[in-house]
């Protein structure tokens, strides 16, 4: 054997060895940052919010000092190489549910968690049993239970004091809701196609559900039995909007319906396409429909009749639902840019909102008060909303 086939066998099995020792290094190497997108719940004076690193925080508004905070971890599990590894985060995209003292938070990891001034009360399931499926939307609370969906096309309602199951309910592969034996510890085993990652929409004894089969469901709030479903041709991740008795949504197949919410039926569909799909929810206001699309553009519908008053090109996808000020319907961009729509021309104008990262967050406006959670950097922006001009940037992970 040449001595240049003897070198290059032995730099292959070196290189081979270091790769070996990379992967196991990177096995017991601590686990990455969660992700998520929480935007902050407001009550009694505090903000709740839980940042993109799985820490859940309460804060003053006025400073942004933190009162208390907790880190929603995932168990360490072993990999093939027997390192265990640290507790991982949990991503959490939804906003915290506040009652009170309590508040209620759904991570990705397939949990449900209750705190009491930072400290865990409950979880469902609880500890030591297997998780659902990931909770992408928000918690809701009502009529005495806590409502929420999950990724395998779960809906669940929990008694909110206890977290003691009331109903499942999981979405057929035919699109059909399914009552789950409450009894049972037997995880629903989803099709794949029928996840549910809007939040659900309580509206007196009826829960709203979006799922991504592209059907908007109505269900009974206190038993979790079917009452009607609507199909769409795409997927539905925008939970609707309830005035009267019609619900407003939009489409991954890039329309946007009103449907009425006793039979079901339709009440219209938007004559015109968006260019790309319909993500967030909308705003409705002085008998208009206001829709952000993931085209950038702004699709303004008469409420009544579906046609389209104005479109107006923001520029950037609109990932998040829009919020009422006053008379201006504000809409901020994944980019970050803050613009005011006014109520009365569709006008659009930009406020000069000094907002690093991106957008992905629902927003909260409190009275004139506007918050934006912002990913890379991981920062809550408090900007004043008739301006823009921003009062507060409170870094939310630690580098």
């Amino acid at each position: 054997m040449s001595f240049l086939k003897y070198a290059g066998k032995r730099a292959l099995a070196f290189s081979g060895l270091l790769l070996m020792l990379a992967v196991m290094a990177a096995g017991c190497a601590p686990n990455p940052p969660a992700g998520g997108g929480s935007a902050p719940a407001i009550s009694g004076g505090t903000i709740y919010i839980v940042s993109q690193r799985g820490e859940l925080m309460a804060m003053k508004p006025e400073t942004g000092e933190r009162t208390w905070s907790a880190a929603l971890q995932q168990p360490a599990q072993r990999n093939l190489f027997g390192c265990a590894a640290a507790p991982s985060p949990a991503a959490v995209y939804g906003t915290p549910a506040v009652a009170g003292e309590l508040v209620y938070v759904g991570g990705y990891d397939g949990r449900l968690r209750v705190y009491n001034n930072g400290l865990e009360q409950a979880r469902y399931p609880a500890e030591g049993a297997a998780p659902v499926g990931g909770i992408v939307g928000s918690p809701v609370l009502g009529r005495g239970n806590i409502y929420f969906g999950t990724s395998r096309g779960e809906v669940f309602a929990l008694e909110a004091a206890t977290l003691a199951r009331k109903w499942q309910a999981g979405i057929a592969g035919n699109g059909e809701v399914v009552a789950l034996d409450v009894t049972s510890a037997r995880g629903w085993q989803s099709d794949g196609r029928s996840r549910v990652w809007a939040t659900p929409v309580l509206a007196d004894d009826t829960i709203y559900v979006a799922s991504m089969n592209g059907r908007l469901y109505a269900l009974n709030a206190d038993t979790g039995a079917e009452k009607w479903r609507f199909a769409t041709g795409g997927a539905v991740t925008s939970p609707p909007v309830i005035t009267g008795d019609t619900a407003y949504f939009g489409s991954f197949d890039r329309y946007f319906y009103a449907v009425n919410t006793s039979t079901g039926q339709q009440v219209w569909k938007s004559s015109i396409q968006a260019i790309r799909w319909f993500w967030s929810p909308p705003l409705i206001a002085g008998g208009a429909v206001y829709a952000g699309a993931m085209d950038g553009k702004v699709y303004v519908f008469d409420a009544a009749t579906g046609a389209n008053l104005a479109t107006r090109d923001l520029g950037a996808p609109l990932v998040v639902a829009p919020v009422l000020s006053g008379d201006s319907v504000l809409f901020v961009t994944e980019t970050g840019r803050l613009w005011a729509l006014d109520a009365a021309s569709y006008q659009a104008r930009e406020l000069q909102a000094a907002i690093t990262g991106k957008v992905h967050a629902p927003l909260t406006l409190d009275d004139t008060v506007l918050y934006i959670h912002t990913r890379e950097p991981d920062s809550l922006y408090v900007v004043r909303a008739t301006t823009g001009v921003n009062i507060l940037s409170i870094p939310l992970s630690s580098r």
